[in-house]
């Protein structure tokens, strides 16, 4: 496992895209991920970002096998079956 599998929180998510994104709202929220900000200065040279995307593949593939189930009936169904 890299340094940066190991060393992502997903507590700390919304204070990093804060910190990534130069706004700083009031409540309790996790310190932002240094390793991350330490990266992202290092490719952006300091600049703040305006959008931040999450991608989360296995959140996509969730969200598509409950919001898309007749494209999965058949093969839950019929294992053995060929597309």
């Amino acid at each position: 496992m890299s340094e940066l599998d190991s060393a992502v929180c997903i507590t700390s998510l919304r204070a990093t895209a804060e910190a990534l994104s130069g706004i700083h709202t009031p409540g309790t929220i996790d310190s932002p991920n240094s390793l991350i900000t330490a990266l992202a200065a290092k490719k952006l040279g300091g600049k703040l970002v305006d959008r931040v995307v999450i991608y989360n593949p296995d959140a996509v593939a969730l969200w598509l096998y409950q919001n898309t189930p007749r494209c999965f009936v058949r093969l839950c169904l019929h294992p053995t079956s060929r597309f």
